[in-house]
C-alpha cells in the first residue's frame, strides 16, 4: 500500500480493529463501531483538508501517522478516564460504607419529638436511595458536630 495516498475505509477499520483489539477496558460489541467511527474520522478530515485548501489555498496534510496517531490518542485518554472513573467509584463506596457504620452510631436529639432516637443501618439503607446517602450523612454529621 502506498503510504502518499489516502487509505481506504477498509484499510483504516482494520487497522483502528487491530489496536482496539487488545484493549480490555472495551466491550468486544463496540469495538467494531469505534474502529468504523475513526475510519469516518480520518475521511472527514481528508474531505475537509481538501475543501480547506481550495478555499483559503493552505495546506493541512494527514497522513497514516496522523491516523495512528489518533488511536493512540483514543486509548490513552479511555484508560486515563476509566482509571479515572474507578477511583471515583472506589471512594464512593468507601463513603457509603463510612455512612453506614457511622449511621448505626448516630444518636441526635431531636426537641420537636422530645426524645433521642437511634438510626438503625436496615432503616437508613431502606429508607435512601445511594445517591442520597450522602447528602444525608453530611447533614447528620454536620448536626453531631453543631451539638444541642
Amino acid at each position: 500500500m502506498d503510504c502518499f495516498q489516502p487509505w481506504p475505509r477498509q484499510a483504516l477499520e482494520s487497522v483502528s480493529r487491530r489496536f482496539l483489539q487488545d484493549m480490555d477496558t472495551l466491550q468486544d460489541s463496540v469495538k467494531d463501531s469505534i474502529s468504523k467511527f475513526m475510519a469516518h474520522v480520518h475521511i472527514s478530515v481528508n474531505e475537509m483538508s481538501r475543501l480547506y485548501l481550495s478555499n483559503e489555498h493552505r495546506y493541512n496534510y494527514t497522513t497514516p501517522k496522523s491516523f495512528l496517531e489518533q488511536i493512540k490518542l483514543y486509548q490513552s485518554l479511555l484508560l486515563k478516564k476509566d482509571k479515572d472513573l474507578k477511583a471515583k467509584m472506589q471512594r464512593l463506596e468507601n463513603g457509603l460504607e463510612k455512612l453506614k457504620s457511622t449511621s448505626a452510631q448516630v444518636v441526635f436529639r431531636s426537641d420537636g419529638l422530645g426524645g433521642i432516637f437511634r438510626v438503625k443501618v436496615e432503616d437508613f439503607a431502606a429508607w435512601v436511595s445511594p445517591g442520597c446517602a450522602l447528602a444525608l450523612g453530611l447533614l447528620l454529621i454536620s448536626a453531631i458536630l453543631q451539638g444541642p
